[in-house]
């Protein structure tokens, strides 16, 4: 793929699912303000309408950084050492 800059960064909760993350992230590309209206439409019977609605209003290619991916949380916030990172193997 060719290197894209995010145009939104999403933060999370450890409280909340990740569906719910999900959703939220759905709900903002189609600038709905509520993402409980995307959660069942998240379901694999449903879902791909919902890509279609993406692709028809010009929202599939947004981006976002989502920090649960992209960031190592334990690396600046564990005391107790959690290992190598497997992808870089650095600590």
């Amino acid at each position: 793929g060719k290197e894209t800059l995010p145009s939104k960064l999403v933060t999370h909760t450890w409280q909340n699912l990740f569906a719910h993350l999900v959703a939220a992230i759905v709900a903002d590309a189609l600038r709905i303000p509520m993402y409980e209206h995307i959660l069942y439409r998240l379901a694999p019977g449903e879902l791909s309408t919902l890509v279609s609605e993406l692709y028809w209003k010009g929202k599939l290619k947004s981006t976002y950084w989502v920090c649960v991916f992209s960031v190592n949380q334990h690396a600046s916030t564990c005391h107790l050492s959690c290992g190598d990172d497997p992808v870089t193997g650095s600590p």
